[in-house]
Protein backbone atom coordinates (compact mmCIF):
# COMPACT_ATOMS: atom_id res chain seq x y z
CA UNK A 1 0.00 0.00 0.00
CA UNK A 2 1.83 2.95 -1.17
CA UNK A 3 2.10 6.44 0.96
CA UNK A 4 1.95 4.28 3.93
CA UNK A 5 1.10 5.37 7.51
CA UNK A 6 3.00 4.19 10.75
CA UNK A 7 0.52 5.78 13.23
CA UNK A 8 -2.80 7.93 13.03
CA UNK A 9 -5.63 8.25 15.76
CA UNK A 10 -8.30 6.96 13.93
CA UNK A 11 -9.34 3.97 11.38
CA UNK A 12 -12.38 4.08 9.68
CA UNK A 13 -13.39 1.33 7.56
CA UNK A 14 -16.01 1.99 5.10
CA UNK A 15 -16.91 5.61 3.15
CA UNK A 16 -20.43 5.52 3.73
CA UNK A 17 -22.47 8.97 4.17
CA UNK A 18 -21.80 8.24 8.04
CA UNK A 19 -18.05 7.54 7.81
CA UNK A 20 -17.29 9.96 5.88
CA UNK A 21 -19.45 12.98 7.52
CA UNK A 22 -17.24 11.48 10.34
CA UNK A 23 -13.56 11.64 9.04
CA UNK A 24 -14.59 15.23 7.50
CA UNK A 25 -15.57 16.23 11.18
CA UNK A 26 -12.37 14.96 13.01
CA UNK A 27 -9.63 15.76 10.59
CA UNK A 28 -11.25 19.36 10.40
CA UNK A 29 -10.74 19.32 14.13
CA UNK A 30 -7.01 17.76 13.86
CA UNK A 31 -7.32 14.14 14.12
CA UNK A 32 -5.44 12.27 12.49
CA UNK A 33 -7.56 9.84 10.45
CA UNK A 34 -6.81 6.97 7.70
CA UNK A 35 -10.19 6.25 5.70
CA UNK A 36 -10.45 2.81 3.62
CA UNK A 37 -13.00 0.98 1.57
CA UNK A 38 -12.25 -2.72 0.57
CA UNK A 39 -14.03 -1.50 -3.12
CA UNK A 40 -13.21 0.44 -5.77
CA UNK A 41 -15.52 2.87 -5.35
CA UNK A 42 -17.07 5.54 -2.54
CA UNK A 43 -20.23 4.65 -0.49
CA UNK A 44 -20.28 1.44 1.28
CA UNK A 45 -23.87 0.20 1.12
CA UNK A 46 -24.76 2.98 -0.16
CA UNK A 47 -22.86 3.51 -3.45
CA UNK A 48 -23.95 5.06 -6.73
CA UNK A 49 -23.44 2.70 -9.68
CA UNK A 50 -23.63 2.77 -13.31
CA UNK A 51 -25.40 -0.52 -15.05
CA UNK A 52 -21.99 -2.33 -15.59
CA UNK A 53 -21.62 -1.87 -11.76
CA UNK A 54 -24.68 -3.17 -10.71
CA UNK A 55 -24.70 -6.04 -12.60
CA UNK A 56 -21.07 -6.82 -11.06
CA UNK A 57 -22.60 -6.00 -7.71
CA UNK A 58 -25.43 -8.00 -8.17
CA UNK A 59 -23.59 -11.11 -9.40
CA UNK A 60 -21.36 -11.12 -6.77
CA UNK A 61 -23.60 -9.76 -3.68
CA UNK A 62 -25.69 -13.38 -4.75
CA UNK A 63 -22.34 -15.52 -3.89
CA UNK A 64 -22.06 -13.98 -0.30
CA UNK A 65 -23.09 -16.40 2.37
CA UNK A 66 -26.31 -16.08 4.15
CA UNK A 67 -27.08 -13.96 6.90
CA UNK A 68 -25.61 -10.46 5.07
CA UNK A 69 -27.64 -7.80 4.43
CA UNK A 70 -28.73 -8.40 0.88
CA UNK A 71 -31.04 -11.51 -0.48
CA UNK A 72 -33.07 -12.63 -3.57
CA UNK A 73 -31.14 -10.78 -6.07
CA UNK A 74 -31.88 -11.04 -9.40
CA UNK A 75 -30.79 -8.77 -12.89
CA UNK A 76 -32.52 -8.52 -16.01
CA UNK A 77 -31.23 -6.40 -18.74
CA UNK A 78 -32.08 -6.06 -22.36
CA UNK A 79 -28.17 -5.53 -23.35
CA UNK A 80 -29.67 -5.15 -27.29
CA UNK A 81 -31.20 -2.38 -26.05
CA UNK A 82 -27.81 -0.99 -25.38
CA UNK A 83 -26.10 -1.24 -28.49
CA UNK A 84 -28.65 -0.74 -30.89
CA UNK A 85 -29.07 3.38 -29.11
CA UNK A 86 -26.03 5.32 -29.05
CA UNK A 87 -27.65 7.12 -26.18
CA UNK A 88 -28.30 3.99 -24.10
CA UNK A 89 -24.40 3.37 -22.73
CA UNK A 90 -23.85 1.88 -19.44
CA UNK A 91 -22.26 4.81 -18.06
CA UNK A 92 -24.98 7.28 -19.11
CA UNK A 93 -26.79 5.53 -15.58
CA UNK A 94 -25.80 6.63 -12.31
CA UNK A 95 -28.16 4.56 -10.16
CA UNK A 96 -28.03 4.17 -6.40
CA UNK A 97 -28.36 1.38 -4.08
CA UNK A 98 -30.02 3.29 -1.83
CA UNK A 99 -32.20 6.56 -3.56
CA UNK A 100 -32.78 9.10 -1.27
CA UNK A 101 -34.70 12.85 -1.34
CA UNK A 102 -33.56 15.45 0.62
CA UNK A 103 -35.71 17.64 2.63
CA UNK A 104 -34.66 21.41 1.86
CA UNK A 105 -35.34 22.09 5.96
CA UNK A 106 -33.20 19.57 6.65
CA UNK A 107 -30.46 18.70 9.40
CA UNK A 108 -28.62 16.72 6.42
CA UNK A 109 -28.93 20.14 4.05
CA UNK A 110 -27.86 22.33 6.65
CA UNK A 111 -24.56 20.56 7.07
CA UNK A 112 -24.03 20.71 3.20
CA UNK A 113 -23.93 23.61 3.76
CA UNK A 114 -21.79 24.38 6.69
CA UNK A 115 -19.18 22.33 5.52
CA UNK A 116 -19.14 23.72 2.48
CA UNK A 117 -19.48 20.06 0.83
CA UNK A 118 -22.36 21.29 -1.28
CA UNK A 119 -19.95 22.98 -3.62
CA UNK A 120 -18.93 19.34 -4.55
CA UNK A 121 -22.59 18.67 -5.88
CA UNK A 122 -25.62 20.34 -7.67
CA UNK A 123 -29.39 19.74 -6.42
CA UNK A 124 -32.10 20.16 -8.51
CA UNK A 125 -35.89 20.24 -7.16
CA UNK A 126 -38.48 18.10 -6.47
CA UNK A 127 -42.20 19.30 -5.99
CA UNK A 128 -44.50 16.26 -7.62
CA UNK A 129 -46.00 14.27 -5.38
CA UNK A 130 -48.57 11.75 -6.29
CA UNK A 131 -51.24 9.18 -4.48
CA UNK A 132 -52.53 6.32 -5.98
CA UNK A 133 -56.37 5.97 -5.48
CA UNK A 134 -57.40 2.35 -5.53
CA UNK A 135 -61.20 3.52 -6.64
CA UNK A 136 -60.36 5.34 -9.68
CA UNK A 137 -57.22 3.65 -10.61
CA UNK A 138 -55.47 6.95 -11.32
CA UNK A 139 -53.12 9.04 -9.39
CA UNK A 140 -53.99 12.68 -7.97
CA UNK A 141 -51.29 15.32 -7.48
CA UNK A 142 -50.48 16.26 -3.78
CA UNK A 143 -51.95 19.71 -2.44
CA UNK A 144 -50.42 20.90 0.74
CA UNK A 145 -50.36 24.52 0.11
CA UNK A 146 -53.20 26.96 1.16
CA UNK A 147 -54.16 28.50 -2.08
CA UNK A 148 -54.00 24.23 -3.72
CA UNK A 149 -56.23 23.62 -0.99
CA UNK A 150 -59.06 25.76 -1.19
CA UNK A 151 -59.22 26.44 -4.61
CA UNK A 152 -59.85 22.62 -5.38
CA UNK A 153 -63.20 22.25 -6.12
CA UNK A 154 -63.31 19.12 -5.67
CA UNK A 155 -62.93 19.59 -1.86
CA UNK A 156 -66.35 20.43 0.06
CA UNK A 157 -65.83 23.42 2.33
CA UNK A 158 -66.08 21.81 6.00
CA UNK A 159 -62.90 19.28 4.52
CA UNK A 160 -61.01 22.40 2.94
CA UNK A 161 -60.95 24.10 6.81
CA UNK A 162 -60.42 20.38 8.75
CA UNK A 163 -57.47 20.32 6.52
CA UNK A 164 -55.79 23.30 7.25
CA UNK A 165 -56.49 23.35 10.86
CA UNK A 166 -54.69 19.49 10.93
CA UNK A 167 -51.51 21.49 8.95
CA UNK A 168 -51.61 24.24 11.56
CA UNK A 169 -51.36 21.80 13.89
CA UNK A 170 -48.61 19.91 12.48
CA UNK A 171 -46.71 22.93 12.21
CA UNK A 172 -47.35 23.99 15.35
CA UNK A 173 -47.29 20.41 16.93
CA UNK A 174 -45.20 20.98 19.83
CA UNK A 175 -47.29 24.25 20.93
CA UNK A 176 -50.31 22.37 20.26
CA UNK A 177 -49.32 18.98 21.87
CA UNK A 178 -52.98 19.36 24.08
CA UNK A 179 -54.85 18.82 20.25
CA UNK A 180 -52.99 15.29 19.79
CA UNK A 181 -51.46 13.94 23.10
CA UNK A 182 -54.56 11.93 23.90
CA UNK A 183 -53.11 10.17 20.19
CA UNK A 184 -49.87 10.43 20.68
CA UNK A 185 -49.40 6.14 20.75
CA UNK A 186 -52.54 5.87 18.41
CA UNK A 187 -52.18 5.48 14.68
CA UNK A 188 -52.38 8.67 13.02
CA UNK A 189 -55.54 7.59 10.80
CA UNK A 190 -57.55 7.18 14.12
CA UNK A 191 -56.71 10.63 15.11
CA UNK A 192 -57.84 12.15 11.40
CA UNK A 193 -60.78 10.27 11.12
CA UNK A 194 -62.19 10.95 14.64
CA UNK A 195 -61.01 14.57 15.31
CA UNK A 196 -61.18 15.76 11.05
CA UNK A 197 -63.47 13.33 9.60
CA UNK A 198 -61.34 13.37 6.58
CA UNK A 199 -61.50 10.46 3.40
CA UNK A 200 -59.49 7.51 3.41
CA UNK A 201 -58.09 9.08 0.25
CA UNK A 202 -57.16 12.01 2.43
CA UNK A 203 -56.02 10.50 4.86
CA UNK A 204 -53.93 8.18 2.61
CA UNK A 205 -52.28 11.71 0.92
CA UNK A 206 -51.53 12.80 4.77
CA UNK A 207 -49.72 9.35 5.97
CA UNK A 208 -48.57 7.99 2.55
CA UNK A 209 -47.56 10.98 0.48
CA UNK A 210 -46.82 13.84 2.79
CA UNK A 211 -45.73 12.10 5.80
CA UNK A 212 -43.76 9.30 3.21
CA UNK A 213 -44.66 6.41 6.04
CA UNK A 214 -44.33 2.45 4.69
CA UNK A 215 -46.60 1.57 7.79
CA UNK A 216 -50.49 1.60 8.34
CA UNK A 217 -50.71 2.15 11.82
CA UNK A 218 -47.85 4.67 12.18
CA UNK A 219 -48.36 6.53 15.69
CA UNK A 220 -49.42 10.09 15.61
CA UNK A 221 -46.69 11.51 17.53
CA UNK A 222 -43.84 10.11 14.76
CA UNK A 223 -46.15 10.81 11.75
CA UNK A 224 -47.16 14.14 12.70
CA UNK A 225 -43.12 14.57 12.89
CA UNK A 226 -42.89 13.24 9.61
CA UNK A 227 -44.95 15.49 8.51
CA UNK A 228 -43.78 18.52 9.65
CA UNK A 229 -40.07 18.34 8.31
CA UNK A 230 -41.86 18.16 4.94
CA UNK A 231 -44.40 21.33 5.38
CA UNK A 232 -41.42 23.40 7.35
CA UNK A 233 -39.23 22.80 3.85
CA UNK A 234 -41.86 24.53 1.72
CA UNK A 235 -40.25 27.94 0.49
CA UNK A 236 -37.03 27.75 2.10
CA UNK A 237 -35.41 27.69 -1.55
CA UNK A 238 -38.59 27.50 -3.95
CA UNK A 239 -42.15 26.24 -4.32
CA UNK A 240 -41.29 22.59 -3.63
CA UNK A 241 -40.29 20.57 -0.08
CA UNK A 242 -37.43 18.20 -1.63
CA UNK A 243 -34.34 18.35 -3.55
CA UNK A 244 -32.41 15.48 -4.96
CA UNK A 245 -28.54 15.65 -6.16
CA UNK A 246 -28.13 15.61 -9.87
CA UNK A 247 -25.59 13.16 -11.71
CA UNK A 248 -25.30 10.83 -8.68
CA UNK A 249 -27.38 10.02 -5.60
CA UNK A 250 -26.50 8.91 -2.15
CA UNK A 251 -22.86 8.18 -3.39
CA UNK A 252 -22.03 11.01 -4.38
CA UNK A 253 -22.49 12.50 -1.53
CA UNK A 254 -20.36 10.17 0.83
CA UNK A 255 -17.47 11.07 -1.85
CA UNK A 256 -18.27 14.70 -1.64
CA UNK A 257 -17.80 14.18 2.17
CA UNK A 258 -14.55 12.27 1.30
CA UNK A 259 -13.49 14.58 -0.72
CA UNK A 260 -13.42 17.37 2.32
CA UNK A 261 -11.93 15.09 4.72
CA UNK A 262 -9.17 14.72 2.43
CA UNK A 263 -8.70 18.40 1.89
CA UNK A 264 -8.05 18.63 5.58
CA UNK A 265 -5.78 16.25 5.82
CA UNK A 266 -7.31 12.31 5.77
CA UNK A 267 -5.73 9.75 3.95
CA UNK A 268 -7.61 7.56 1.77
CA UNK A 269 -7.03 4.17 0.43
CA UNK A 270 -9.93 2.36 -2.09
CA UNK A 271 -9.44 -1.34 -2.42
CA UNK A 272 -7.93 -2.31 0.81
CA UNK A 273 -8.56 -5.01 3.23
CA UNK A 274 -7.37 -5.24 7.15
CA UNK A 275 -6.21 -9.12 7.11
CA UNK A 276 -5.44 -9.19 10.75
CA UNK A 277 -5.86 -7.27 13.85
CA UNK A 278 -3.58 -7.28 17.29
CA UNK A 279 -5.86 -5.49 19.89
CA UNK A 280 -2.79 -5.68 22.69
CA UNK A 281 -1.11 -2.83 20.43
CA UNK A 282 -3.56 -1.40 18.48
CA UNK A 283 -1.97 -2.71 15.39
CA UNK A 284 -3.73 -3.78 11.94
CA UNK A 285 -2.45 -5.37 8.90
CA UNK A 286 -3.80 -5.08 5.11
CA UNK A 287 -3.71 -7.40 2.34
CA UNK A 288 -0.62 -6.34 1.29
CA UNK A 289 1.49 -6.49 4.40
CA UNK A 290 1.86 -3.38 5.23
CA UNK A 291 0.95 -2.23 9.38
CA UNK A 292 -0.71 0.60 10.81
CA UNK A 293 -0.98 1.40 14.57
CA UNK A 294 -3.87 3.73 15.64
CA UNK A 295 -3.73 5.43 18.86
CA UNK A 296 -8.08 5.79 19.29
CA UNK A 297 -10.27 3.49 17.70
CA UNK A 298 -11.25 1.61 14.77
CA UNK A 299 -14.35 3.06 13.11
CA UNK A 300 -16.11 -0.23 11.24
CA UNK A 301 -18.81 -0.94 8.67
CA UNK A 302 -20.04 -4.64 8.89
CA UNK A 303 -20.58 -4.18 5.00
CA UNK A 304 -16.62 -4.49 4.55
CA UNK A 305 -14.66 -7.61 3.68
CA UNK A 306 -12.09 -7.42 6.62
CA UNK A 307 -10.91 -9.92 9.49
CA UNK A 308 -13.23 -7.72 11.77
CA UNK A 309 -16.21 -9.19 10.14
CA UNK A 310 -15.94 -12.09 12.34
CA UNK A 311 -16.43 -10.07 14.82
CA UNK A 312 -19.71 -8.47 13.94
CA UNK A 313 -22.08 -11.30 13.04
CA UNK A 314 -25.18 -12.09 10.60
CA UNK A 315 -27.49 -9.50 10.05
CA UNK A 316 -30.85 -9.19 12.24
CA UNK A 317 -33.68 -6.53 11.07
CA UNK A 318 -36.31 -6.44 8.82
CA UNK A 319 -36.73 -7.31 5.57
CA UNK A 320 -36.95 -4.39 2.81
CA UNK A 321 -37.74 -4.80 -0.75
CA UNK A 322 -36.43 -3.02 -3.96
CA UNK A 323 -36.94 -2.93 -7.82
CA UNK A 324 -34.82 -0.64 -9.97
CA UNK A 325 -35.83 -0.22 -13.47
CA UNK A 326 -34.84 1.59 -16.60
CA UNK A 327 -37.63 2.64 -19.16
CA UNK A 328 -37.04 3.42 -22.95
CA UNK A 329 -39.52 6.51 -22.52
CA UNK A 330 -39.30 9.76 -21.41
CA UNK A 331 -42.32 10.63 -18.99
CA UNK A 332 -41.93 14.23 -18.06
CA UNK A 333 -45.35 15.11 -19.94
CA UNK A 334 -47.18 12.74 -17.62
CA UNK A 335 -45.29 13.30 -14.23
CA UNK A 336 -42.81 16.66 -13.88
CA UNK A 337 -43.52 19.95 -13.65
CA UNK A 338 -42.29 22.23 -16.22
CA UNK A 339 -38.63 22.77 -15.27
CA UNK A 340 -38.22 19.48 -12.98
CA UNK A 341 -37.42 16.26 -13.83
CA UNK A 342 -38.46 13.87 -10.41
CA UNK A 343 -41.64 12.45 -9.16
CA UNK A 344 -42.50 10.45 -6.10
CA UNK A 345 -45.44 8.48 -6.33
CA UNK A 346 -47.03 6.10 -3.30
CA UNK A 347 -49.53 3.47 -3.40
CA UNK A 348 -51.27 3.57 -0.20
CA UNK A 349 -52.18 -0.16 1.14
CA UNK A 350 -54.95 -2.13 -0.15
CA UNK A 351 -54.30 -1.24 -4.02
CA UNK A 352 -52.23 -3.60 -5.24
CA UNK A 353 -52.12 -6.92 -6.20
CA UNK A 354 -55.15 -9.61 -6.13
CA UNK A 355 -58.14 -9.65 -3.74
CA UNK A 356 -57.20 -12.01 -1.28
CA UNK A 357 -53.25 -10.38 -1.80
CA UNK A 358 -53.56 -6.93 -1.26
CA UNK A 359 -50.59 -4.62 0.08
CA UNK A 360 -50.77 -4.24 3.30
CA UNK A 361 -48.23 -1.47 3.69
CA UNK A 362 -47.68 1.35 1.45
CA UNK A 363 -45.28 1.26 -1.44
CA UNK A 364 -42.85 4.27 -2.56
CA UNK A 365 -42.19 4.71 -6.31
CA UNK A 366 -39.33 7.29 -6.95
CA UNK A 367 -39.09 8.60 -10.65
CA UNK A 368 -36.31 10.48 -12.53
CA UNK A 369 -36.19 11.80 -16.09
CA UNK A 370 -33.07 12.59 -18.07
CA UNK A 371 -32.86 16.02 -16.87
CA UNK A 372 -31.70 14.69 -14.42
CA UNK A 373 -28.52 13.12 -15.45
CA UNK A 374 -29.88 10.06 -13.66
CA UNK A 375 -30.31 8.42 -16.97
CA UNK A 376 -30.03 8.42 -20.80
CA UNK A 377 -32.19 10.87 -22.88
CA UNK A 378 -35.73 9.40 -23.47
CA UNK A 379 -35.71 6.70 -20.62
CA UNK A 380 -36.64 7.34 -17.42
CA UNK A 381 -34.99 5.76 -14.36
CA UNK A 382 -37.28 4.16 -11.49
CA UNK A 383 -36.75 3.17 -8.07
CA UNK A 384 -39.96 0.90 -6.47
CA UNK A 385 -39.38 0.25 -2.14
CA UNK A 386 -42.29 -2.05 -0.35
CA UNK A 387 -41.76 -3.37 3.41
CA UNK A 388 -44.38 -5.93 2.30
CA UNK A 389 -42.37 -8.21 -0.39
CA UNK A 390 -40.87 -8.27 -4.31
CA UNK A 391 -44.82 -9.27 -5.39
CA UNK A 392 -45.97 -5.84 -4.11
CA UNK A 393 -42.72 -3.99 -5.96
CA UNK A 394 -43.87 -6.34 -9.63
CA UNK A 395 -47.69 -5.27 -9.28
CA UNK A 396 -46.31 -1.64 -8.61
CA UNK A 397 -44.49 -1.59 -11.54
CA UNK A 398 -47.26 -3.09 -13.79
CA UNK A 399 -49.61 -0.52 -12.37
CA UNK A 400 -47.07 2.41 -12.85
CA UNK A 401 -46.39 1.64 -16.32
CA UNK A 402 -49.87 1.53 -17.40
CA UNK A 403 -50.62 4.58 -15.58
CA UNK A 404 -47.48 6.51 -17.56
CA UNK A 405 -48.53 4.95 -21.24
CA UNK A 406 -45.90 2.32 -21.02
CA UNK A 407 -45.51 -1.53 -21.38
CA UNK A 408 -43.38 -4.35 -19.90
CA UNK A 409 -41.85 -4.22 -23.15
CA UNK A 410 -40.31 -1.04 -22.45
CA UNK A 411 -38.59 -1.68 -19.09
CA UNK A 412 -34.90 -2.38 -20.56
CA UNK A 413 -33.45 -3.05 -16.80
CA UNK A 414 -34.58 -4.49 -13.92
CA UNK A 415 -32.74 -5.31 -11.02
CA UNK A 416 -34.66 -6.67 -7.55
CA UNK A 417 -33.49 -7.60 -3.80
CA UNK A 418 -34.42 -7.71 -0.71
CA UNK A 419 -32.04 -6.17 2.24
CA UNK A 420 -32.58 -5.83 5.95
CA UNK A 421 -33.03 -2.48 7.74
CA UNK A 422 -31.30 -2.29 11.76
CA UNK A 423 -32.32 0.76 12.40
CA UNK A 424 -36.08 1.71 12.78
CA UNK A 425 -37.47 2.79 9.44
CA UNK A 426 -38.81 6.53 11.02
CA UNK A 427 -36.03 7.46 13.22
CA UNK A 428 -37.30 10.18 16.23
CA UNK A 429 -35.54 12.71 16.89
CA UNK A 430 -34.46 11.90 20.22
CA UNK A 431 -33.37 8.43 19.16
CA UNK A 432 -30.83 7.28 21.03
CA UNK A 433 -27.82 6.45 18.68
CA UNK A 434 -25.04 6.98 21.41
CA UNK A 435 -26.51 3.38 22.96
CA UNK A 436 -26.66 1.91 20.13
CA UNK A 437 -22.90 3.39 19.51
CA UNK A 438 -21.75 2.81 23.20
CA UNK A 439 -22.52 -1.10 22.83
CA UNK A 440 -21.10 -1.96 19.66
CA UNK A 441 -17.95 -0.34 20.81
CA UNK A 442 -15.40 -3.87 22.41
CA UNK A 443 -11.96 -4.33 21.67
CA UNK A 444 -10.84 -0.65 20.11
CA UNK A 445 -13.38 -1.25 17.67
CA UNK A 446 -16.67 0.49 16.86
CA UNK A 447 -19.30 -1.31 14.58
CA UNK A 448 -21.50 0.91 13.32
CA UNK A 449 -24.89 0.45 11.70
CA UNK A 450 -25.85 0.30 8.15
CA UNK A 451 -27.86 3.70 7.42
CA UNK A 452 -31.85 3.31 7.76
CA UNK A 453 -34.06 2.27 4.72
CA UNK A 454 -35.85 5.33 5.03
CA UNK A 455 -36.40 7.51 1.11
CA UNK A 456 -34.99 10.97 2.94
CA UNK A 457 -31.59 11.52 4.66
CA UNK A 458 -33.45 11.66 7.82
CA UNK A 459 -31.85 8.05 7.97
CA UNK A 460 -29.62 8.18 11.04
CA UNK A 461 -26.11 9.19 8.95
CA UNK A 462 -25.71 12.08 10.60
CA UNK A 463 -26.98 10.63 14.41
CA UNK A 464 -24.23 7.79 13.91
CA UNK A 465 -21.38 9.99 12.99
CA UNK A 466 -21.92 12.54 15.97
CA UNK A 467 -22.43 9.63 18.26
CA UNK A 468 -19.07 8.01 17.29
CA UNK A 469 -17.50 11.72 17.28
CA UNK A 470 -18.54 12.10 20.61
CA UNK A 471 -17.17 8.53 21.60
CA UNK A 472 -13.47 9.45 20.14
CA UNK A 473 -13.58 13.29 21.14
CA UNK A 474 -15.21 13.08 24.44
CA UNK A 475 -18.07 15.93 23.35
CA UNK A 476 -19.68 16.93 20.31
CA UNK A 477 -19.82 20.52 20.57
CA UNK A 478 -17.21 21.24 18.10
CA UNK A 479 -18.53 18.85 15.12
CA UNK A 480 -17.88 21.23 12.37
CA UNK A 481 -17.45 24.19 14.48
CA UNK A 482 -14.97 25.61 12.13
CA UNK A 483 -13.72 28.39 9.49
CA UNK A 484 -13.31 25.62 6.91
CA UNK A 485 -12.53 28.20 4.28
CA UNK A 486 -10.04 29.66 6.54
CA UNK A 487 -8.60 26.24 7.11
CA UNK A 488 -8.16 25.60 3.91
CA UNK A 489 -6.11 29.40 3.09
CA UNK A 490 -3.67 28.51 6.15
CA UNK A 491 -2.85 25.16 4.87
CA UNK A 492 -1.96 26.52 1.75
CA UNK A 493 -0.06 28.90 2.95
CA UNK A 494 1.78 26.81 5.12
CA UNK A 495 2.38 24.25 2.21
CA UNK A 496 4.00 26.94 0.18
CA UNK A 497 6.26 28.50 2.55
CA UNK A 498 7.47 24.45 3.63
CA UNK A 499 8.00 24.33 0.01
CA UNK A 500 5.32 21.34 -0.36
Amino acid sequence: MADQLDEVDVVIVGTGVAHSVLASALVWQGTSVLHIDCNEYYGDSTPTFSITQLKEWSDKTKNVASGSLYSNLDFEIKEDQFTEYQNYQHKHFSIDLHPKILFAESEMLALLIKSRVHQYTEFLPLSNYYTFCGETERFTKLKTTKNEIFIDENLPLLTKRNLMKFLKIVLNWEQESEKWEHYKDKALIEFLKEKFKLSDMQISEIVYTLGLSFEKNISTETAIERIKKCLASYEVYGPFPTLFSKYGGVGELAQGFCRSAAVGGCTYKLKTRITSYDASCKEITFQDGTKTKFNKKIVYSPMQESCLQNETGLFKGSLFHRLIAVIKKDLSKEWYKAGESAAVLVFPPGVLGETDKKNTNSVQVVLYGSSSELCAKGTSLVYISSIDSQDCLRAALRQFLQSSGASKEDVVLKQTYSQKSLLPFSIPTDYDFESVIESSDQNHVIVTPPPSLEVSYEDGSIGVAKSVYKKLLGQCDDFFAIDLEEEAAEDEESRRYSGV
